[in-house]
């Protein structure tokens, strides 16, 4: 599937390189992103700082069970605590194959959406 994809995210230069060394996916196909702490301000030098920002996000497979998982237990579980703390915060989660489950975690209302990919 990978191959078939445009672009793949990965979150460390170890998943990078195997995915090129092992699987020998090609270097344009595959992209190290900079969604971690603390930020590469030499890559991004005019990142808002934290206070500018104002969501949240979460991205996978809801083919991946681990990630519905976590997407029930986001919605159930944390997000509440979380959108009681940061009233004017959301939650935007996006996947490819969101099934009938993770859509029904669609809670508007909650300021918590799932929007497939």
């Amino acid at each position: 599937a990978i191959l078939r994809a445009h672009l793949a995210l990965v979150v460390s230069p170890h998943e990078q390189d195997l995915l090129h060394n092992l699987y020998n996916v090609p270097h344009h196909k595959v992209a190290l992103s900079t969604w971690y702490y603390p930020p590469p301000l030499d890559i991004f030098p005019s990142l808002d700082g934290w206070d500018a920002r104002q969501h949240f996000c979460t991205i996978g497979s809801f083919r991946h069970a681990p990630n519905m998982d976590s997407v029930r237990w986001l919605a159930e579980e944390v997000w509440p605590k979380v959108a009681e703390l940061l009233p004017e915060a959301e939650m935007h989660v996006y996947g490819s194959y969101p099934s009938k489950a993770a859509m029904q975690l669609h809670r508007p209302k909650r300021r918590f959406h799932v929007k497939g990919s």
